[in-house]
This record gives structure tokens, C-alpha cells and sequence, in this order.
């Protein structure tokens, strides 16, 4: 099949500009190696060598009926290894991955890493092939999701379809932007004060515990990060049981509270000779690091269930809960120990 023919017939049944500027339809190219089934891998390969320059992407072998619906892929690593008398439907792949027109981009990203395909056909009704989201326009995706994200995660974006541009945009609106999220952390700041003023007499008998205040919101902060950005990437790449998910999420880091405590009754009592203060603040650690853990997948989870993007919760507002509820274990069970 010659690529101009399939070339002129995907383009006849596709107008980008009834899409979304982010669906698949503004990213496909018809520029690939296109078969039938009934060809033979000597005809593929002399027709791909001739016409070798005008394609965009060589990645696959697409495989067409008469019609263009979409039968099958083949590899163009396989198709110089067999025989030249071999077909191309015994050489191709029935198990198809493909998108339609209104796809959205991030979702043809997920399913090239998903399953670790360099190109995603798109096709349209009755399985017609209209053309294929190749191997950069894939890259350049992630590339932008990840940028997103990591602004989302930081905070400075409150919306998915915003845009963030720090060169271009408005010194108001960045500023917007970014403040509330900057007054929930004072609020939270000032809110956590008042509950270490709560416990002010611990304190004062024990006042080597306030050093460790730090430490164990670190910790707890570190490991419900690490917790967070992979439940999400986990989260954002395919359906995940979440059950399941956390128990195992929660066995990992439990095991990490235990090496922490450990680690921490040892260096109590050589550094303070005092395993019971490493005793304290290693169970404390313990406790705050299986409830970050828990918290790092339940902000998201409840954020994406009212709709709202969930790669906001791995930002300050996590942040946040964490502390407070780490230095209230702590200082709880300081008191409840130490007296």
C-alpha cells in the first residue's frame, strides 16, 4: 500500500479542530509504514526502503484491510529478521493498544509507558486507522505533564489546565497563584504552635525533647512524600486497588519505622545515655511515619473522588497535615512516657 493513498484517505476522515487542543487528534501523523495483511515482508521492505525518508516515525508496521481498519502492528525489527516469503499477518500482532481522536494527551501517554510502546495508533469508527501519536510528540507529553506536576506539587498551581510560565506571566497573577497556599501554611504553622504550647510541661521537664521536634517532622514529612509522588504516578498510570495498595504501602514503610526506631534507641544511648529518650522518639517516629504514610494516599484518593486534582494534595496541604499530626504523636507520647 503506498503511503501517499493511506496519507490522503486518513486525512479525508479526520478534522483536528472538532477536538480539544489536548486530544490525540492535534498530535497523530499519517506519516508510517502502513500493510496488508496479504503482503509479504520482501514487498513491506522494499516499498518502507523507497519511501524510507517520508516517513515520520519507522518504529511499527501498522496493518490495514481494504478498507483501513486497523488489523494488527508489526515490529520493523521483526519484519528484517524473518524470511521474505513470511506475511505480514503472520508476522503481526492482533492485540491491539490504540487511542481515538478525542483521547485525551496525557491518557496516550499512559498507555505508550504503560506498555512500553513507542507509538500509539489512533483510530476512529469501525477501528479505521486515521494515524499514530509517534515516539517525540509522546516524550514531549510527559515532558509537559511532568512540569505540571511538579508545579501542582509545589503548590503554584491551583488548576490542571492551568498553564505556568514564570518568564511571561503576570507578576499579580503568579503571586495569586501561589499565596493561598503560603497562608495555609502560616495558618498551619500557627495551629501546630498552639499544640506544642499544649504540651508545655513536658517540655519544660523534658527539654531535650524539643530538638527532636524537627527530626520527626522530617522524617515523617520524607517518607509521606516518597509515598505520596509514587501513589499518584501509580494512581495517574492505571487503576490501582487501594486497599491493597496501602496495606502494602504501610508494610514497606512500617518495616522503615522499625529500622528508624532501632537506629534511634541506639543512638539515644550512646549519644544522651538514654536508650529510653532514643525510645521515645523512635516510637514516635514509628507512629508518625505510618500515619503520613496513611494520610499521603488518603489526601489524594479523596481528592480525586470530589474531582479535584490530586497531584494538589502532595503539595503544602499535605505538608501541613503531616507536621501537625507528627509533632502530636510525638509530643504525645512523650508525655504519656516521660511524664
Amino acid at each position: 500500500m503506498e503511503l501517499q493513498e493511506f496519507v490522503n484517505f486518513a486525512q479525508s476522515k479526520i478534522d483536528p479542530s472538532r477536538f480539544r487542543t489536548d486530544a490525540a487528534a492535534h498530535l497523530i501523523t499519517q506519516l508510517v509504514p502502513v500493510a496488508h495483511p496479504s503482503e509479504t515482508s520482501q514487498e513491506v521492505k522494499k516499498r518502507i526502503f523507497l519511501e524510507i525518508q517520508a516517513y515520520q516515525t519507522i518504529n511499527y508496521i501498522y496493518v490495514v484491510d481494504k478498507n483501513f481498519r486497523l488489523k494488527g502492528v508489526a515490529s520493523v525489527r521483526d519484519l528484517l529478521s524473518v524470511p521474505d516469503n513470511t506475511t505480514i499477518k503472520e508476522l503481526m500482532n492482533d492485540q491491539l493498544l490504540y487511542g481515538h481522536p478525542s483521547t485525551d494527551r496525557e491518557r496516550i501517554a499512559q498507555l505508550a509507558i504503560k506498555h512500553n510502546i513507542k507509538a500509539v495508533p489512533v483510530v476512529g469508527e469501525e477501528n479505521i486507522l486515521l494515524g499514530v501519536v509517534p515516539n517525540d510528540k509522546i516524550i514531549s507529553i510527559l515532558q509537559e505533564e511532568q512540569l505540571e506536576d511538579m508545579f501542582h506539587f509545589s503548590g503554584i498551581l491551583p488548576g490542571k489546565k492551568q498553564k505556568y510560565n514564570a518568564g511571561s506571566m503576570p507578576v499579580f497573577t503568579a503571586a495569586a497563584h501561589r499565596s493561598p497556599w503560603i497562608i495555609l501554611g502560616i495558618l498551619g504553622g500557627l495551629l501546630t504552635a498552639r499544640v506544642v504550647g499544649s504540651f508545655e510541661a513536658t517540655l519544660e521537664n523534658n527539654l531535650v525533647l524539643a530538638g527532636f521536634i524537627p527530626l520527626v517532622a522530617y522524617v515523617a514529612n520524607a517518607v509521606g512524600t516518597q509515598t505520596q509522588t509514587l501513589y499518584i504516578r501509580d494512581m495517574v498510570l492505571g487503576k490501582i486497588g487501594i486497599v491493597g495498595y496501602t496495606v502494602r504501602q504501610l508494610m514497606i514503610t512500617g518495616m522503615i519505622g522499625l529500622v528508624s526506631w532501632l537506629l534511634l534507641v541506639i543512638l539515644g544511648a550512646v549519644l544522651w545515655n538514654s536508650a529510653v529518650l532514643g525510645h521515645v522518639v523512635g516510637v514516635s517516629v514509628m507512629a508518625a511515619i505510618m500515619v503520613a504514610t496513611f494520610f499521603a494516599m488518603a489526601i489524594p484518593f479523596v481528592l480525586k473522588k470530589i474531582g479535584i486534582d490530586p497531584a494538589i494534595g502532595a503539595g503544602p496541604f499535605a505538608t501541613i497535615v503531616q507536621d501537625l499530626l507528627s509533632i502530636i504523636l510525638f509530643l504525645s507520647i512523650a508525655a504519656r512516657l516521660l511524664g
